[in-house]
């Protein structure tokens, strides 16, 4: 219909806007319908990459066709993909490396989507919503696959090199959000040594989380005080 208008420029405007509503009506329609045709034929465990696969594809093409629409599209593939993975998915099902990739693959979207402004026009609290929840599904994910092994014990420490690791992305790739979520997750560390591993480890994972975290904080100081007025005009 839009192509069909495209090449008939002399059509009757009425006639050309209420058609075009009911096209964009058709393609939301579509969108809803393969949204529960996921729901209903793929197995529960493939649904959040599947839905990712999808949002990926809507997004290249909003940034070849410069297409507002298609964001939109990718928008409501990828929040269906999430919202499967936290408010559907059992934990047992979690550890799965097509889900990790899902989740990479849309901090990587955020990144392209910064990179190339022109095509994509995301608001910045887009862009960060995308971080907090891509960061924080890596985090749920890295605890789910420690808590899978004996008791846990390397959860502190896990949790330590994914806040130093987030806090590296975010001086790479000067975002301020990748930073802070760095520190929010090294405070969650600090907090499971000071409530739960003083108390109930054994003293060899004791001191292996104590040993992790402290490896963590010092390096962190020394990047702080070392760069910070580089820190500064970055973040």
């Amino acid at each position: 219909t839009w192509q069909w208008f495209k090449r008939m420029p002399g059509s009757n405007q009425q006639v050309q806007s209420a058609l075009l509503q009911l096209a964009l009506v058709y393609r939301w329609v579509a969108i809803a319908m393969s949204l529960c045709w996921v729901n209903q034929y793929i197995n529960e465990r493939e649904r959040v990459w599947v839905f990712a696969l999808m949002g990926l594809g809507a997004f290249l093409l909003a940034g070849w066709r410069r297409n507002r629409e298609a964001v939109l599209a990718s928008a409501a593939f990828t929040a269906t993909g999430l919202a499967t993975l936290w408010l559907i998915l059992p934990r047992a099902d979690w550890v799965y490396f097509p889900t990790l990739l899902a989740v990479l693959g849309l901090l990587a979207q955020q990144q392209v989507a910064r990179k190339f402004v022109e095509r994509y026009q995301l608001p910045e609290g887009v862009q960060t919503a995308v971080i907090v929840m891509g960061g924080l599904t890596l985090w749920r994910l890295l605890s789910e696959w420690v808590l899978r092994g004996p008791g846990g014990f390397y959860l502190t420490a896990s949790w330590s090199g994914l806040a130093f690791l987030l806090f590296g992305c975010g001086v790479l790739l000067r975002e301020k959000m990748y930073r802070w979520l760095g520190l929010g997750i090294l405070a969650a560390a600090l907090g499971r040594v000071v409530l739960f591993d003083v108390w109930r480890l054994e003293q060899f994972y004791r001191v292996l989380s104590f040993v992790a975290l402290g490896i963590v904080l010092v390096v962190l100081g020394f990047i702080y005080n070392k760069y910070q007025d580089k820190l500064r005009q970055w973040l």
